[in-house]
């Protein structure tokens, strides 16, 4: 589908971007096929967007819009000196800032700029879609469980800050992120949803960092009301993330379970305990016999106490020893547990867990789903794409130049007296048939029901019930044309000499005869600049990495000698009188963007028709694909008469314009204009 007047849209969007940002260092460029952003210490020094055929889709465009929007909230609300702060927080939490900090600048550009909210919501449809979707799917195929959670932290981030695009896309993803619904607390999404500040971004970042990566203390078992006795007087804090204290676990009574009233005969009882046999014998042998089964099944055990067994099992008072250290090193549930595991069992199965991701694996995680960098490489494909396809591609329009015709010390009045000279005559006779046709067909109505003018006999029954409105009158309509005119000039070297004299001419007796009349109009000019040749290497790269050429190299030349908005004063005038006389600018000839633009301006009109006269001795020629070239004036023509505008070539001394225009005539010299125009008028306007 053509997208032409969004891609117009898209680079006018461009311009004033690149205004806007231009007084705060940042160049903004528009080449190529790649999408990027290029930073100096974490500011932003360059962003660019792909120069887009047009062929290229609506999604497209639109995640184009919303990229450009994006990377200016950042430009216009981030504070860099906060983020060169976090960065010297290490690599996870500069990356976590980051992906904090958009929320924050796209709530903000929704706020300051109306349609951002429609552009970043589309950008992030394109990320999630062209991204994050593929991604998930090839993650999920292949069982990887654990790469899920980490891929879907940035989605997770943006939802919990309340953007909707990203709460839709986490709908049914949420059951692959328990982890993140644990650490990620609410208190932590509200500091994201709520951030007004860079430093707010970073102190939600620091929080989810340290709720990731920090280990956690298991949920305690669930304990009758001896246990949680127990811990009373352990003194321990469940929430910390220390290891217990091995010291107030040998302090720990051991024999809750027996019930007895008298602390100090359980005192009494454990000195018993560790000098010899317990109270009680049967428990004892039952004891060892555990030790020993569990010693020959580890691998690793307590190394006292395993080389204690192994020197000899038959001494009583070694055994006793170790019995003494299984006891030291068991905790108040010891009832509960087999006896007989080690010291370091016990430190295997303490009361912390790992965190829910290390350092590193939150940094790569990071890494793996960075917005900027996945939507700058995802445009750039589609782009590159779209271009393959396109029949006719740009590296760059940027050194392409309008302006208006300069007036230099070359002029006399003699070139401006001369033109009026060979135009008075065919003026008068222009003026009057072009008033005709920019004038709509007069015409006339019946206006019946009146009290005054001619008997309709039509009406004369209201006469029976006294109505006396039985004349009719005669009423002659006309208003008119509300029309706007842009007459483009072929100004190529091929047009020096008789041919551009016989242009410049009839374009002044055009615009004499327009501006008597107060139609709107505009006189340009269309030929090349040699300085489109400024980047022979950067273009170089981008055509092998597409695999083609590009179909035109030279930027275009776009001498304004009349606008739209300017009455044809002097000033005017001369900038016509003396372009026939000043062959240094005429080059080469890209017939089908210059009229592009020179339609594009056309179509900003408000008036209703729009009408483009083309005066040329030929075809396209300039430095690129020749095939290109006329192929895109064919459809340059097609598509801006499908777009409105009426299109008439006129062939200078020259019939090739039969080949581009399907309404076209041929002028040979200046005493056919009136003639030739008014036939070609004609046929578009009546």
């Amino acid at each position: 589908m053509d997208q032409t007047l969004n891609i117009i849209a898209l680079r006018e969007a461009i311009s004033n971007v690149t205004k806007i940002l231009a007084d705060r260092g940042i160049k903004v460029t528009q080449r190529g096929s790649k999408a990027f952003v290029r930073s100096v210490n974490g500011r932003p020094k360059s962003v660019n967007i792909p120069f887009l055929p047009e062929n290229a889709t609506r999604e497209l465009i639109d995640a184009i819009n919303g990229f450009i929007d994006h990377e200016v909230g950042h430009l216009l609300f981030t504070d860099f000196d906060v983020i060169h702060e976090g960065s010297k927080m290490g690599k996870a939490i500069a990356d976590l800032h980051n992906q904090c900090e958009d929320p924050f600048v796209e709530k903000k550009m929704s706020e300051r700029f109306k349609g951002s909210a429609a552009n970043l919501e589309n950008v992030g449809n394109f990320y999630l879609l062209k991204v994050m979707q593929v991604k998930f799917d090839e993650a999920l195929a292949a069982g990887k469980k654990s790469f899920i959670q980490s891929l879907l932290l940035l989605p997770a981030i943006r939802a919990f800050a309340g953007q909707p695009v990203y709460k839709r896309f986490m709908d049914d993803k949420w059951v692959h992120c328990d982890g993140l619904l644990r650490v990620i607390t609410p208190d932590i999404r509200e500091m994201l949803e709520n951030a007004e500040s860079t430093q707010d971004s970073l102190d939600a970042a620091i929080a989810i960092h340290k709720a990731m990566t920090t280990p956690k203390r298991k949920p305690p078992p669930e304990k009758d009301e001896d246990d949680e006795d127990d811990d009373e007087e352990e003194g321990e804090d469940p929430g910390e993330l220390t290891a217990p204290d091995e010291s107030e676990s040998e302090e720990d009574p051991d024999d809750d379970d027996d019930d007895d009233e008298d602390d100090d005969e359980d005192d009494e009882d454990d000195d018993e305990d560790e000098s010899g046999p317990g109270a009680s014998d049967e428990e004892d042998d039952d004891e060892d016999e555990d030790e020993d089964e569990d010693e020959d099944d580890e691998d690793e055990g307590v190394a006292a106490s395993a080389d204690a067994t192994d020197e000899d099992d038959s001494d009583e008072d070694e055994s006793d020893d170790e019995e003494d250290d299984e006891s030291e090193g068991e905790d108040s549930v010891a009832g509960e547990d087999e006896p007989g595991a080690g010291e370091e069992e016990d430190e295997s199965d303490d009361e912390e867990e790992a965190p829910l991701m290390t350092d590193k694996e939150l940094a790569e995680a990071l890494e793996e789903g960075d917005f900027d960098e996945a939507v700058a490489e995802a445009i750039t494909e589609d782009t590159r794409g779209v271009i393959r396809d396109s029949t006719y591609n740009v590296f760059t329009n940027e050194d392409d130049v309008i302006e208006p015709f300069p007036v230099d010390h070359t002029y006399n009045d003699e070139m401006l007296e001369s033109m009026e000279n060979q135009t008075r005559q065919m003026v008068g006779p222009l003026q009057k048939n072009l008033e005709r046709l920019v004038t709509a067909q007069k015409h006339s109505r019946w206006n019946s029901g009146l009290r005054t003018g001619r008997v309709n006999s039509a009406s004369l029954y209201r006469l029976k019930t006294g109505d006396t409105r039985v004349m009719r009158r005669r009423e002659v309509m006309g208003e008119t044309k509300d029309v706007a005119v842009s007459l483009v000039l072929d100004n190529s070297g091929s047009m020096q000499g008789s041919k551009l004299d016989l242009t410049m001419i009839s374009a002044y007796a055009m615009s004499t005869v327009l501006d008597r009349l107060g139609v709107a109009h505009e006189v340009s000019g269309f030929t090349t600049i040699y300085s489109g040749y400024s980047t022979p290497e950067e273009i170089a790269e981008e055509e092998r990495k597409l695999g083609m050429s590009f179909s035109r190299y030279e930027a275009l030349y776009l001498p304004i000698y009349k606008g739209f908005n300017e009455k044809l004063g002097v000033e005017q005038k001369q900038r016509m009188a003396l372009a026939p006389h000043k062959h240094s600018f005429t080059r080469n000839n890209v017939d089908g963007e210059s009229i592009a633009v020179a339609a594009t301006r056309l179509l900003k009109r408000p008036e209703a028709g729009k009408i483009m006269l083309v005066l040329s001795d030929g075809a396209p020629a300039a430095h690129g694909n020749h095939d290109h070239l006329n192929q895109h004036l064919r459809d340059t023509v097609q598509k801006y008469t499908n777009l409105g505008v009426k299109l008439i070539g006129i062939g200078i001394q020259d019939s090739s314009v039969k080949h581009f225009y399907p309404e076209y005539t041929v002028l040979r010299n200046l005493d056919d204009l009136p003639g030739q125009l008014m036939k070609e008028l004609r046929k578009i306007i009546l």
